[in-house]
């Protein structure tokens, strides 16, 4: 396999991928000399270049990792897919939904992986969550709530399209559908040339709603999500060192009057609150593993070129309604 881009996020993928003794990592591309040499030190049995096509063309590469700007990964993994490579490419997979839609297609059609690296779905946590969804402890999930502020501001895109796939990501894989409206909304302003902040709202049809907290620039850092449910309540602090989870058995009961179903009383139900085990690994080794398994087997993954389609188009009606003032868009099905 080869990785192409070697900045900001680039040098954690080459460190877990030549982690692992399924995959040999042969190949290291990026535009900055200083960055691959700097890498070559680290990795002197890999090949360096400049070149991106060295990689995509490459015959005995099967993969190819992309960890480029996002407005060059539609080119770039449209050549690693038709040159028969599977690829691995950071979020967002494109910056336009019709082009997406095209790489989806072309990696279905071409029977090659398109995977796309939205690292929080990998997160012990979350999948300690999904345990718990899966077992019903939260009876039914009325509304989830989620802070995601303090990141390095960016000149190539906005608030929306930093931020919000990782909570969109983390939603499509615990609900496993797509919210029927959104609404996003900001104060009109900017430091720079991108919007920094966005208060966004997901709307499902079993009544279900969801908020999302965007900033870049607040002083402190939050990564914090609430799911409230009628048996439980779930906080995931990403932030703590050790208790990430904590489970609240408390909720609301409505106790209707014998004589009268229509009158009664609402009761808190106030119970113990525990934090599950969860198992201390790296969220991004635990998704190189299962991409490498997928190549190797014929499979899938947890955010595969489909899956992250769907999360790209939520995506877009939350940035369209954004840009028109909180606009209430509607989904398709």
């Amino acid at each position: 396999m080869g990785i192409i881009g070697l900045g900001y996020w680039g040098p954690n993928l080459v460190r877990n991928f030549n982690f692992l003794s399924k995959c040999s990592l042969t190949h290291l591309c990026d535009l900055d000399e200083e960055r691959l040499q700097r890498m070559k030190g680290s990795y002197p049995s890999a090949v360096v270049t400049k070149d991106a096509k060295e990689i995509l063309e490459n015959p005995t590469l099967d993969v190819v990792v992309i960890a480029t700007s996002p407005g060059s990964h539609y080119e770039l993994v449209k050549s690693a897919i038709t040159n028969g490579k599977h690829a691995f490419v950071c979020k967002p997979l494109t910056t336009d939904l019709d082009e997406a839609k095209e790489l989806v297609e072309l990696a279905e059609k071409s029977k090659r992986i398109l995977h796309v690296d939205h690292t929080f779905v990998y997160t012990p946590s979350i999948r300690q969550i999904k345990k718990i969804f899966v077992m019903g402890e939260f009876g039914r999930l009325d509304h989830i709530d989620s802070v995601r502020i303090s990141a390095p501001y960016r000149m190539d895109t906005n608030i929306v399209w930093d931020l919000a796939p990782h909570d969109v990501s983390i939603l499509q894989y615990l609900l496993g559908r797509k919210p029927s409206a959104v609404i996003a909304q900001s104060n009109g302003k900017s430091v720079g040339p991108s919007e920094h902040l966005a208060y966004v709202s997901l709307f499902f049809d079993d009544s279900l709603i969801a908020n999302f907290h965007l900033n870049w620039l607040s002083p402190i850092k939050m990564r914090r999500m609430i799911f409230g449910g009628t048996t439980n309540m779930v906080v995931f602090d990403d932030m703590e060192m050790v208790e990430k989870i904590k489970v609240y058995d408390r909720g609301i009961e409505f106790v209707p009057t014998p004589d009268d179903p229509f009158k009664g009383d609402v009761q808190l139900r106030l119970g113990n609150i525990t934090s599950p085990f969860v198992e201390n690994r790296e969220a991004l080794a635990i998704e190189c593993e299962e991409f490498i398994d997928a190549v190797l087997n014929e499979g899938t993954t947890s955010t595969s070129g489909q899956n992250c389609y769907d999360v790209m188009a939520v995506c877009e009606a939350i940035n369209n309604s954004l840009l028109q003032g909180g606009k209430l868009i509607e989904l398709d099905d």
